[in-house]
This record gives C-alpha cells, structure tokens and sequence, in this order.
C-alpha cells in the first residue's frame, strides 16, 4: 500500500488552500482531482472537503465537461452541516460535483410533507435524511418502560413509511433512509440482562422493518449503518452530542459520505462495467512460468485460501453482470491449462470474456481488450500486485481505475470492495446474463472472419428488432441503460426508475424500449429511445435522448429504429422532427449520427447541437437485413 508521508500531505492540503485563495482552482480542476487522492485522513478530509466549499460549478463544467452536478438534500433530526466537507471530497474525487441543500435543524418532517418547501425546490437527485437514536428517546418520559418503547418503535416506523410514500410522490429524487444505531448509554439505562437484550431485540426489528421498506418503494435505499461504524471512531461524541446536537461522529459521517458519493456515481453513469486482473500473485500465490501449474498455491496453504477466497469474491460479482479480463505477463497456453485443470481454482475459463496472456505491456493490453469489448477505459477496474504495473497503467491509461493492493492478499477481498466502483441501483435479467452475452459477442467477432464484407456478415447474422412500449417489469433496465451507456448516448441525460415511472405517465411522452436478437442469441432490451410531443406544437416531435448499448453498435439498429419512428411521425401527420446531441468526451463517436440520417443543423453552441429533418417525403427503412417489428404507442394526437 502506498503511504503518503505528513509532509507530502500538507504539501497538498497547502497546494489546494493556495489555488482557492488565488480564485483558480476551478480553472486547475483536474489537478485538484488529481491531488485529493492523496488524502487519506478523517481529519485531513475534512479539512480538504471545507476548503473546497463555494466552488463555481458553471466555470469547471465549461473547463470539465465530464464534470457532473449532482442536487443533494441533507435533512434529518440532528445537526448536519459537519457531513458537508466529507460529501465535497468524495464526490469531487470522483469528478462530481454535489450541488448540497442543508435543511434546518430537526426540520425533516415539514420538509418532506410540504411540497413547497425549500427541499424540494432543490430539485434533489438524492434526498438524505440521516437519523439516529434521539428519534425514538426524545418522544419518551423518564422513567420509560420496554412497552413504551415498543409503542414508540411501531409509531415512527408507520410515520416514516408515510413520509417516504409522500416523497415518493412529490419527487422523482432518491430518498435515503439509515437504520438507527443504538448505543450503550441507552442500553445501560436497563440494569438487568434480559431487558437490555428485550430493548435490542426491538430495536434491531425495527431496523429489520426499516430495510424492508426498500422493497416497497423504488425511489428508496435504506442504508444499513452498523457496516460503517466498523471503521470509525465511535457512534458520537458526547460532547458534541450535548452542546452541538450533532449525534455522530466525524468518522461515521466520513464513511456515510462515502457511501452517498457511491451512489451519486451510479446514478451519473460512472459505474464500472469490467474486472481485468492479473494473475501471478494476484489470482493465486507464485509465478506460474516458474512454478509451473502445480507450484502456484491456490487453497491447500494459509496464504493459498486467501487467494481463493478472493477468487470466490470475484466469481460472486461477475455472477451480477461484472465482466471479467484477464491482463498478464505469461504464456497462453500455460494461463488456459491452469484455467482448465487445475483442481483448487474457482475462476475457470468460461469466466473471462477475455484472456490477454503475453508479454505486451499491460496498459497496450488494457486498449486491446476496451476495444474488443467495445467498452471505454473508464469503464475499467484493473487489479494487479506489481506496484511497477500499477504506476505505469496509472500513467499511460490514467481513466482506468487502478486498486492500490497490499502485499498481504488477505487484505485483497477488502480492497476490490471497499471503493464501491461496480455498485448499482437494482440488478436486472441482463446483468446476470452479462458475461454470456459478451462471450457471444466473441462469437460474432469470430463469425464476421467468415465473411469477405461486412455487408455479407449482416445478412446472415438474421438479425431481428422489436420497437416497443416499455412496462413496469421493464422500468429497471430502461433506468439502468441511461445510467450506464455513455458511447451512444446522445444527450447522456441519466434517469432514476421514479423519473422514468413519471415519464410514462406524461401523455406527451413516448418512450419506445430497442430488443434485438440474432442467430447467436437473445440480447434484451439493447437501447430506447425518448420522444416528446409539446401539446402546442401539434406537427413536431422532439427526440429528448437516443442510446444504445455498446454491445450492438453498427448493425443498422439505429437506423432502423430512428426510420421506423420518422415514419410513424409521418403517419400521424408531423410535419418536423427536433433532435438534440449533447456533446461529452464519451458520445464523440455519434457527434454526426443525426446529420448521417439526413437531419439539418439548426442550433450548435458547444453545450448543445440542435437537428430538424422535415418530414417532406415518405421515409423509406433503408436497412434490408433486420427483421423489424413494432409495438409502440402512435404518434397521433388523441
């Protein structure tokens, strides 16, 4: 693990305090993002997250435009301002920049009820009402009984059930709720054994009952809080808790923070899609070209079960859509006979949708594989032992995201998790088919070598595409793919499953869901499309936002799509089609895509390109070799 000394700290801390009192440090935003992951301290966080308070957004996105803001709402039953700097420097180091509203002490309720209320003219992507202990005390008379805690319990739960069904309802935001964490000096009140463990049994019901309401509402995430008091100093400070009213402790705030800024990355699409790994010493113990297939150590050692139990970590991740890589300096052939026959190994070769085994340097390997996955680099997680390779991938690959690995690989399972980067609102059908569905895509790749054109390939790949209307068991994925694609995605707007739920039910809106499916097999729902009808501009229509996974990119199944719906717009008598492309460092690849299907450019700013395709003509569906079908609302006014 790489230690930074105090001295090299407070260089940074100091190189950062400089660029703000110098008004610059908007404009050296990526030298500043650069310099907080040298930060390590719940102290020196702190002290980092308030210096960078106040910043100008508007200037670093003109700079930054991979940048993102997010609208955050703090509201809960204690004092909150403390958790402010910790959400600064998390999302800031991830390149996100937290747009915070802090509602006033212990206003939590008037601000979720009242629909007017300054929460919710913040417009919060994530709503965060952090809770504790004094919830359910300050509600009790001394002497209390275990009865009168119970009555206690049972009521908030009911309470804040309605105050998340009213959020819900007002808000296409996510709500975040904590279970509440009960401390010693409420347990010790109880002088004998059976009523302190009655008073935990209670309270770890209602936490029970508090996790459950996840399942009930989409918008909601319940955080469990006992994971995140592990590592910190402690519940709360008494003192602070007393004089201050702020109920937790720095460190816990600190790793709550974290926890937030996990979430805020999800939902700003900078998710991580692919797990690439090296193998000696990494995946097991020794070097394979040395100890050959017998010598590595697997499991029948102490050092050998750390590495299986990393491996079996690994396999329970790639289990929910991680796509696996590998990335190592070894012979192919040696790398697939351990794969196939060692006895101890849990990753086998089916595993890996790609196995890059040679003696290439590791950050060539790295734009090898994003190129054959069709997957950007900064979709990438790369774990390796050699602290040589690391440094190089970080300098030659710097969007990849590397692991700093202790040398002990019991440590390994912690480091991969910790950061959070594969974290995802709701798995789906299509992430727990992910990894097959790539391995297929290896298939077409070989298959395309069949053919002298690539116009022959598709006439032969029978490839087949529905248009159709999205339902509720639908509203996950459709969420999931503004969240995650970022190549064909023409505005990069992201959308939470209450946002999409809201759409749906606009009757100027059309969402139309892409499935497509070939003789290798089913991909799902691939792409969508977001069409917008003004109700005082009868004859336009406005395509808000295309995209597409990158798993299918160049089949026609774009073109399809958009020709089919210029058509249905001709039918039902529009007369202009509108559709907008928002450029990022991301989507640069379909800049043209709208000029290529004949729209005009009416608007170009660099924030934003405007197209018109005026619907003159009949609109022919040029692509000859998919089998095309349709079931989608029309475009006709009602």
């Amino acid at each position: 693990m790489v230690t930074i000394n105090s001295n090299t700290i407070n260089n940074v801390i100091q190189e950062i305090r400089e660029l703000k009192r110098s008004k610059q440090i908007e404009a050296e935003f990526s030298r500043v993002s650069h310099l907080l992951k040298d930060v390590e301290t719940t102290e020196e966080i702190a002290q980092v997250g308030q210096i960078l308070k106040n910043l100008d957004y508007s200037e670093i996105a003109t700079r930054y435009p991979d940048v993102k803001k997010v609208n955050i709402a703090l509201t809960g039953n204690f004092v909150l301002n403390p958790i402010q700097p910790f959400l600064n420097y998390f999302h800031l180091r991830d390149n996100i920049f937290p747009n915070t509203y802090i509602a006033d002490y212990g206003q939590y309720v008037y601000e979720i009820i009242d629909v007017n209320s300054a929460l919710y003219e913040h417009q919060p992507e994530i709503t965060v009402c952090l809770l504790d202990e004094h919830l359910i005390f300050n509600e009790l008379v001394t002497p209390w009984r275990l009865l009168d805690i119970q009555h206690i319990l049972q009521e908030k739960l009911q309470h804040l059930e309605k105050l998340v069904n009213q959020y819900v309802n007002t808000s296409s935001g996510l709500l975040i709720l904590n279970t509440i964490p009960l401390s010693l000096n409420r347990t010790n009140q109880l002088l004998d054994y059976k009523s302190k463990a009655y008073l935990s049994s209670l309270w770890k019901e209602f936490n029970a009952s508090l996790l459950k309401l996840s399942n009930q509402f989409k918008s909601l995430i319940v955080l469990d809080i006992e994971p995140f008091l592990a590592n910190a100093t402690g519940l709360s400070d008494d003192r602070l808790s007393q004089y201050a009213k702020i109920y937790m402790t720095e460190s816990l705030l600190s790793n709550y923070a974290f926890e937030i800024s996990k979430i805020s990355r999800v939902i700003k699409g900078k998710t991580r899609k692919c797990l690439v790994l090296d193998l000696d010493n990494t995946l097991w113990k020794g070097i394979l070209g040395d100890d050959g297939n017998e010598g590595i150590e697997v499991s029948d050692t102490l050092v050998g079960e750390a590495y299986h139990q990393f491996q079996l970590v690994i396999k329970q991740l790639a289990d929910q859509g991680i796509v696996l890589a590998i990335n190592s300096k070894n012979d192919i052939e040696k790398v697939k006979d351990v794969l196939q026959n060692h006895p101890k190994m849990v990753l086998r070769e089916d595993d890996f949708v790609n196995i890059c085994a040679n003696w290439s340097p590791k950050h060539e390997n790295l734009k090898e594989i994003s190129q054959s996955l069709n997957l950007g680099l900064d979709s990438f997680v790369f774990v390796d032992d050699s602290e040589f390779e690391r440094n190089l991938v970080r300098s030659k690959q710097p969007n990849v995201t590397v692991l700093e690995l202790e040398e002990d690989p019991a440590s390994y399972t912690k480091t991969l998790l910790t950061g959070g980067w594969f974290n995802t609102l709701e798995i789906t059908k299509e992430d727990y088919s992910r990894t097959q569905k790539y391995k297929t895509e290896v298939k077409r790749q070989e298959f395309l070598g069949n053919f002298d054109s690539i116009d022959d390939y598709l006439n032969e790949l029978e490839l087949k595409v529905k248009l159709f209307a999205p339902q509720q068991a639908d509203i996950v994925r459709i969420s999931q793919l503004t969240l995650r694609t970022n190549q064909f995605n023409m505005t990069t707007k992201r959308y939470q499953e209450g946002e999409i739920n809201q759409l749906l039910d606009d009757s100027s809106i059309t969402i139309i869901g892409i499935e497509s499916q070939d003789r290798f097999g089913d991909n799902g729902i691939v792409g969508c499309i977001f069409t917008r009808q003004p109700i005082d501009k009868e004859r336009e229509l406005y395509i808000d936002n295309f995209l597409l996974s990158c798993r299918v990119f160049s089949r026609g199944i774009e073109t399809i799509s958009l020709e089919h719906i210029l058509q249905q717009a001709k039918e039902a008598k529009i007369e202009k089609v509108y559709a907008e492309y928002i450029p990022s460092s991301k989507n640069q690849k379909v800049h043209d895509f709208y000029k290529k299907q004949g729209f005009e450019l009416v608007e170009e700013t660099p924030q934003r390109v405007l197209y018109l395709r005026s619907l003159t003509d009949n609109i022919a569906l040029s692509v000859k070799h998919i089998n095309l079908s349709s079931d989608y609302r029309s475009f006709t006014r009602e």
